[in-house]
């Protein structure tokens, strides 16, 4: 056994490293590489990777978004087409989907932090 295991305290906290939810770049990330997450967490059972899919989930239930912010980050981050190639589906430019994206990434690590410092902000 010994030599194959998993040292659970050096990987401890990798993906919040990598990937932090409360700022813009840190949920862009995540965003970016959400089919490797989704992989470890549900093929590799890495509960790092399934603890930040459902912090991911919660923020993001928690946030209003448009159907236009819906349909871009479906577009660009599920289904892995450019910015550029989202724009045409959607008749827009490549910027203005880059924009939709942005505005929901920001709400994401705005909403992320104040459930991090526990201040909540659930808008219902």
């Amino acid at each position: 056994m010994g030599a194959v295991g998993i040292d659970l305290k050096s990987n401890e906290h990798k993906l919040e490293t990598e990937y932090p939810l409360e700022t813009p770049q840190g949920v862009n990330a995540f965003l970016s590489n959400i089919h490797y997450i989704r992989s470890s967490a549900y093929d590799k059972g890495d509960y790092d990777a399934i603890n930040m899919l459902v912090d991911f989930e919660i923020a993001y239930s928690k946030i209003t978004t448009t159907a236009r912010q819906r349909e871009a980050i479906q577009l660009v981050f599920f289904a892995d087409l450019t910015q550029r190639e989202a724009g045409e589906i959607m008749g827009i430019s490549q910027q203005a989907v880059q924009q939709l994206i942005h505005a929901v990434v920001t709400k994401i690590a705005e909403q992320y932090a104040k459930d991090l410092n526990g201040i909540g902000g659930n808008s219902s």
